[in-house]
């Protein structure tokens, strides 16, 4: 390219020296045209390098192959010896192949519930695993949960994600109701090299068995004390008995 700018030159001196001024100064114009474009292929091909060489710096930082790109950049240094513009495609090229291998860098997050046994109006627990089959590690987690009867009772820390590898959560809940109930789970997930978001939903449904009475009516069989009154209970009276501690009292006195 900037040889035939150097022989259009040389024939604009020759024509100078012969005399033919305006065959000269038409020679140089389209000389400096010439020039003017080249100056600019070069700054696209510049630029594209650089986009290229970035994206293929950030991917050979984690890990991530980048061969193709490597290949299409060797190539478009020896085109651009004699085609600018095929050069330029080919580092656009280069620039594609790194951005592809970026984007197919990512967490993918698989998400269960395994749900314990819950209580009407009880604080429980459901444990939720989360695994990484991606290949990017999955970093600054956050976790929400929707559902018809059961509600989350506070965030859960959450943990960064290897690829390959499964964890974790436990998840304190408070079901509202009793009976079976859908649960939707969102997982957010952000990408190592530019905080790039994805989220991964889950859905699946949690029981919850009904309130239980605090105490149950019986009939005392021998002599006993009241709980409340410290009176005496006599065979034949109507007593209560406290499910979770088994203390007995009068009817009257539990009511």
């Amino acid at each position: 390219h900037v040889g035939g700018i150097m022989q259009s030159l040389n024939s604009a001196r020759e024509k100078m020296a012969e005399f033919e001024f305006e065959e000269a100064f038409r020679t140089v114009t389209d000389a400096e045209s010439a020039l003017s474009n080249i100056e600019g292929l070069h700054k696209e091909y510049l630029d594209a390098k650089y986009a290229a060489e970035s994206a293929v710096s950030i991917a050979k930082r984690y890990g991530i192959p980048t061969k193709e790109s490597d290949r299409l950049l060797a190539m478009a240094e020896l085109e651009r010896e004699s085609d600018y513009a095929s050069a330029i495609e080919l580092v656009k090229e280069a620039v594609e192949s790194a951005r592809n291998s970026l984007d197919d860098f990512n967490p993918a997050l698989d998400v269960t519930m395994k749900p314990g046994e819950l209580k009407q109006g009880h604080r429980g627990k459901l444990i939720v695993e989360i695994s990484n089959k991606g290949k990017a590690l999955a970093k600054d987690l956050t976790l929400e949960l929707t559902g018809e009867a059961v509600s989350l009772e506070s965030p859960p820390q959450m943990p960064q994600i290897r690829g390959g590898e499964t964890k974790s959560v436990e998840l304190s809940v408070m079901p509202n109701r009793a009976g079976e109930s859908k649960v939707t789970i969102a997982v957010t997930a952000k990408r190592l090299f530019d905080g790039k978001s994805f989220e991964f939903i889950a859905s699946s449904t949690a029981t919850a068995l009904p309130r239980q009475p605090t105490a149950r009516v019986a009939r005392a069989t021998e002599d006993a004390k009241c709980s409340s009154c410290n009176g005496k209970i006599k065979p034949g009276f109507d007593i209560a008995i406290c499910n979770s501690c088994k203390s007995v009292g009068h009817l009257a006195c539990a009511k």
